[in-house]
């Protein structure tokens, strides 16, 4: 029973019977450390160094209240490994689960989340198998379920990451916390993935745990990925007093993996709000807090590589930049932000490769696929290509968002506008979310269109009959002109644009915003 352990707990650690403490300490930290971490900071602290080596599991409790620093990591080191071997062969199933949990969280300290995410499969298992439902302090199997979960999300396995955190929401434990967190990363990944629905639902959950939530020390650092739901619901929204209402403040500020979560969101709100500077520093601060969690394929490592690159071409400065795309992975996230650079530095055939359906992953979010689909309609604009995939293509993105509008302002916002205007003209489904956009006028983060010599009225008028089926003849006499007026109008206009087909003269008409977004009429 919990009372029987914080009795026992104390005085073995007045009676310095420091082989009782390490075996407390291993089969009850988790519980401890909710309840009288004070009491588990001495307990861990009376083990001597030298009985460790017998009790590796309390050295990776130690850790837990120390920041994550390298000097701590290469120290306990071998323990870990020690911890890792041969925690399936205690004989109390708690402390199998204490040292498997303790583990779980050193490997994932150090950046080893897949490892980690791997590992804590097999804790939650073996703690279902092994710990009686009825066991008194009923927190072994959420707390299980959360940092597998964690673990999955940091090794940006979304799946397996939804489904630990789900369960660590619906089990029972005796601290609202357990479910707070799995509510707060929950809505962040929904966020993340572009489902402002789910993340506003998992925010109201969150929301309604929180009153039962300030006694545990660390309730701050975990509601960092909540303001950073917010935060990113906010942004795809372009509600800028929202975001700033859930902004944090720089006092909340834990070097931690939690507060990666709000530099992602500050950082993407940075592309319309005039600090990417600041934020690059920010960016850079934050890993040389925490360099672990930035291991290689990491979530943290995305997350913070992609912002860092998209600030950066927002800037222009694209030497800095190419030494971020250079190291970005194929992961979908990735994609997305190294398709867009392919077509700042001009090279549309690779954001083409890139972008190209057949190359998506099956597992996918709704945000991902939208933008890969603009993407790829950008990079067949800027090719020239007269292509009926091109269509095909805004139609499906057409569908991405027909029945929503505000969630996906941010994504139409960061993109070329001449595609968007193609959105416009062959998918009217995404009227009402253009409007909208046309509403909040944002600035243009990523501007691909090339200026062009200004064009008369004629011209212009000229422009948008030549994207109709008509011809030259049927436009003369729409015009009331001679065809010889508008064939020299046309070369006025060609020469203009820069143009050599009339099929190219459309395609530069709508990557410079000389189009009309209405559908042009034929005779």
């Amino acid at each position: 029973m919990p009372a029987e352990v914080f009795g026992r707990l104390e005085r073995a650690v007045n009676d310095a019977d420091a082989d009782l403490v390490a075996e407390l300490v291993e089969c009850h930290w988790s519980y401890l450390i909710r309840t009288d971490a004070a009491l588990l900071v001495q307990a861990v602290r009376s083990v001597p160094q030298d009985l460790l080596p017998q009790h590796p599991g309390v050295a990776l409790v130690q850790e837990l209240f120390a920041p994550i620093r390298p000097v701590i990591i290469e120290r306990d080191a071998p323990l870990l490994e020690q911890a890792t071997r041969t925690y399936a062969d205690l004989p109390d199933p708690r402390a199998r689960v204490g040292v498997g949990l303790a583990s779980m969280l050193a490997l994932t300290r150090r950046g080893r989340f897949t490892e980690a995410a791997t590992f804590g499969r097999g804790l939650v298992q073996l703690g279902l198998d092994l710990l009686d439902p009825g066991y008194a302090d009923g927190s072994s199997v959420p707390a299980l379920e959360l940092h597998t979960g964690i673990a999955h999300l940091m090794s940006a396995d979304f799946t397996a990451a939804e489904r630990h955190l789900s369960a660590a929401y619906r089990d029972l434990s005796p601290f609202s916390n357990h479910a707070l967190d799995a509510a707060g990363k929950l809505a962040f990944l929904h966020a993340l993935r572009g489902e402002s629905h789910l993340a506003t639902i998992w925010l109201a959950r969150a929301s309604s745990r929180q009153p039962d939530s300030k006694d545990w020390w660390l309730s701050s650092t975990e509601r960092q990925s909540i303001a950073a739901a917010h935060m990113l619901v906010a942004i795809d929204q372009l509600n800028w007093a929202d975001y700033h209402q859930h902004n944090l403040t720089e006092d909340m500020a834990v070097p931690s993996e939690n507060w990666m979560y709000v530099v992602y969101a500050r950082a993407r709100a940075g592309l319309f709000l005039g600090n990417q500077r600041i934020l690059i520093d920010e960016l850079h601060d934050l890993r040389d807090q925490v360099p672990l969690i930035f291991s290689r394929d990491s979530l943290p490592s995305m997350l913070l590589d992609t912002s860092e690159l998209d600030l950066l071409v927002r800037l222009g400065d694209l030497d800095a930049a190419a030494a971020i795309a250079e190291r970005l992975g194929d992961h979908p996230l990735e994609r997305i932000a190294a398709a867009r650079y392919q077509l700042i530095i001009g090279n549309p055939q690779e954001a083409a490769r890139i972008a190209d359906e057949s190359r998506w992953p099956v597992r996918i979010s709704r945000r991902v696929r939208l933008n890969l689909l603009i993407l790829g309609v950008t990079a067949d604009l800027a090719l020239r290509l007269n292509s009926d995939d091109r269509v095909r293509l805004l139609r499906q993105a057409a569908v991405e968002t027909a029945n929503e509008v505000e969630p996906w302002l941010f994504t139409l916002a960061v993109n070329d506008p001449a595609t968007i205007q193609l959105l416009g003209r062959h998918a009217p489904e995404t009227q009402p979310l253009l409007a909208k956009l046309k509403e909040i006028d944002p600035p243009r983060p990523f501007q691909l269109s090339r200026p062009t010599a200004p064009l008369t009225p004629r011209e212009q008028v000229l422009l948008n009959r030549i994207a109709g089926p008509g011809s030259l003849d049927d436009i003369a006499a729409d015009l009331h002109v001679s065809p010889a007026t508008v064939r020299n109008q046309r070369k006025s206009l060609y020469r203009k644009l820069g143009a050599t087909s009339r099929g190219h003269a459309v395609e530069i008409g709508i990557r410079n915003g000389l189009m009309s977004t209405d559908p042009p009429s034929g005779r």
